[in-house]
């Protein structure tokens, strides 16, 4: 099945799981990036493991726009840029779902830019009927 495609290539099956753009459990204010676990570590064995917990925890989010992704990215390219520090080079996929066009496009192409110098992949996924023209 699809969802074996990607971790057969990870050799600790560990993906790390974030939300953005939502009132994490317990929070009054909105977060721009937060572990989707509810913990410290983001990271979750297995893809089932992520889908488990998306399915869980989605429901319980509110949802606030707009969407900013520059953040996220900011942290995703601090997390890769500290494991090759550590001599960890390792080739890294983000996948990003999202119902709304991005807010911050200007900081969000920067956050791009630096990661085009990684091992990286980033992949943006719309949800639903919302506006996507500032994907193209």
């Amino acid at each position: 099945m699809w969802r074996y495609c990607c971790s057969n290539y990870d050799y600790d099956k560990l993906f790390p799981v974030f939300g953005y753009g939502a009132n994490p459990p317990g929070q009054k204010f909105v977060s721009q990036c937060f572990p989707l676990t509810g913990t410290d570590d983001p990271n979750l064995y297995t893809i089932d493991g992520v889908l488990k917990l998306y399915r869980e925890q989605v429901p319980k989010l509110y949802f606030n726009g707009p969407t900013h992704f520059s953040l996220l990215m900011r942290g995703f390219n601090k997390m890769v840029k500290e494991e090759k520090q550590n001599n960890k080079y390792l080739y890294h996929i983000l996948m990003i779902l999202t119902d709304g066009q991005i807010y911050d496009m200007k900081e969000t192409i920067n956050e791009l830019v630096i990661a085009s110098f990684e091992p990286i992949s980033v992949i943006i996924i719309g949800i639903g009927n919302g506006p996507f023209g500032n994907m193209d």
